[in-house]
């Protein structure tokens, strides 16, 4: 997964932190909606 978003920048590390959690969060369960792969739902909408 890194290496796919390796050029991201948000320029910011809080927003790079979260996007590569998402993202690792629906590379599990990729056909769910990120609702569904959440963990909850502060999670799905922050």
């Amino acid at each position: 997964m890194a290496e796919e978003f390796a050029d991201v920048d948000f320029r910011s590390i809080r927003l790079e932190k979260r996007f590569a959690g998402t993202m690792e969060t629906l590379i599990k369960q990729p056909d769910a909606s990120i609702w569904e792969a959440s963990e909850n739902r502060q999670m799905a909408s922050d």
